[in-house]
């Protein structure tokens, strides 16, 4: 099986974030542009949310886009957009 790899992204600048380590020894993520940041694992975490959050809308598309008609009416909900400090690359 292959594995595939993206890289976590500042949601603001778009630029892959930069590993750094701080004084506790705690890594960090870092947007070496705009110094957004936070515990690796949160960058992580969320930039994984964005990811779900993306294909999800991605896959609802095509059903907002059926036509309804007398016998089937298509209603699609979308929680609230969201804003991501951390994302991946596309």
């Amino acid at each position: 099986m292959s594995e595939v790899t993206k890289q976590v992204l500042c949601g603001a600048c778009n630029i892959e974030v930069e590993q750094r380590t701080d004084p506790n020894g705690q890594v960090m993520a870092v947007c070496p542009r705009c110094g957004n940041s936070d515990t690796l694992e949160n960058a992580i975490r969320e930039a994984t949310e964005y990811f779900a959050d993306k294909l999800t809308r991605e896959a609802l598309g095509p059903l907002e886009r059926m036509p309804s008609s007398n016998f089937v009416k298509v209603t699609v909900t979308h929680s609230p957009q969201r804003s991501f400090r951390f994302i991946v690359n596309q």
